[in-house]
C-alpha cells in the first residue's frame, strides 16, 4: 500500500475545527464548543481511529505520485467541502432479504425501507406512483398527508399549496405538494426530495424491479439525514407515525396496481 502526501500538513486538533467552520459557513448556524464527540459510526470503528490521533503521521514519500501522476492529492478543506455538499441519498438500497421492513443507518443517513411483491408489471406499478399527490391524494391516510402540509405552511413552508406541476405523470423537477421530483426513470425509479421545513434533509424513493415469478418487487424507502440533535429528536418522535403511513402507502400502491385499471383517481384506498 502506497501513501501520497500533499503540500500542507494538518494538526490533529485542526481537522475537527476546520470541518465545523465549513459546516457553519454552509448552514449559517452558530456553534459552541463541547467536550464530547458525536459520530454516526459505531464505537468499534471510531474509537481506534480517534486513539490513533496520538501518533503523528507525516507522509514524505513521493513514490505514489511518481507511479500514478494522474492522481492528485486533495486538500483537507476541499475534501470536507465535497463531503458536506454531497447529494443524498448516495447510498445503495439494502440488498433484498426475506424481511419486508429494513432499518439501516450508515454515514449519518437513515434508510427506512419496506418492500412487497405486486401481482402487476413494473409499468402498471409505475403508473400509480407517477400520479400520487395533488388532487389524486396519497391513496391512504390522505388526511395526515394534508395535515403535515398544513403544519409546514404554519411555519412558513411550502405546504400543499403547490399541488402538482402536471395532472398526469411526472418528470424531473416537477412539484408534487411539498415534494420535488429529483429523479425519475420510467417503470424503474422515482426519487422525491422534501422541500418542507425540516431539521435535516428527507427523500422518498420508489424502486421497481421485475421478479422471476412475473410479479414486481416494489421497494419504498424513506431517507433522512438529520441535522444535529433536533434532527434526531424529530425522526424518532415521528417514527411511529412514519411507520404507519409508509407501510400503508406501499400497500395501497400495490393494491391499486393490481386493479384491472391501475390509474390514479381522487378516491383513496382505505
Amino acid at each position: 500500500m502506497l501513501g501520497s502526501g500533499g503540500s500542507t500538513g494538518v494538526r490533529h486538533e485542526n481537522p475537527g475545527h476546520g470541518g465545523i467552520r465549513l459546516r457553519r459557513a454552509a448552514t449559517r448556524r452558530k456553534t459552541f464548543p463541547v467536550r464530547a464527540l458525536v459520530t454516526p459510526f459505531p464505537p468499534a470503528l471510531s474509537r481506534p481511529l480517534i486513539e490513533g490521533l496520538r501518533s503523528e503521521s507525516i507522509c514524505t514519500s513521493t513514490l505514489a505520485s511518481e507511479l500514478f501522476p494522474e492522481i492528485q492529492p486533495t486538500s483537507y478543506e476541499s475534501a470536507v467541502t465535497k463531503a458536506l455538499s454531497r447529494g443524498v441519498p448516495c447510498l445503495p438500497l439494502p440488498p433484498r432479504t426475506p424481511a419486508v421492513h429494513h432499518f439501516v443507518r450508515a454515514e449519518g443517513i437513515i434508510c427506512d425501507l419496506r418492500e412487497m411483491l405486486v401481482d402487476a408489471s413494473p409499468d402498471r406499478v409505475f403508473a400509480v406512483i407517477e400520479n400520487l399527490g395533488g388532487k389524486h391524494g396519497w391513496l391512504s391516510f390522505d388526511v395526515l398527508w394534508r395535515l403535515r402540509g398544513w403544519m409546514d405552511e404554519l411555519i412558513g413552508g411550502v405546504g400543499n399549496s403547490r399541488g402538482r406541476s402536471r395532472q398526469v405523470g411526472m418528470g424531473a423537477g416537477d412539484v408534487i405538494d411539498f415534494w420535488r421530483v429529483e429523479r425519475v426513470e420510467a417503470s424503474r425509479t422515482v426519487l422525491l426530495h422534501a422541500e418542507m421545513k425540516l431539521p435535516g434533509a428527507a427523500w422518498l424513493q420508489f424502486d421497481l424491479r421485475p421478479d422471476v415469478s412475473g410479479r414486481t418487487l416494489l421497494r419504498c424507502c424513506a431517507w433522512f439525514q438529520p441535522r444535529g440533535l433536533l434532527g434526531e429528536i424529530y425522526w424518532y418522535a415521528l417514527y411511529p407515525i412514519h411507520l404507519l403511513i409508509f407501510n400503508k402507502l406501499i400497500t395501497a400502491v400495490g393494491r391499486r396496481a393490481e386493479l384491472p385499471c391501475a390509474v390514479a383517481t381522487d378516491e383513496a384506498v382505505a
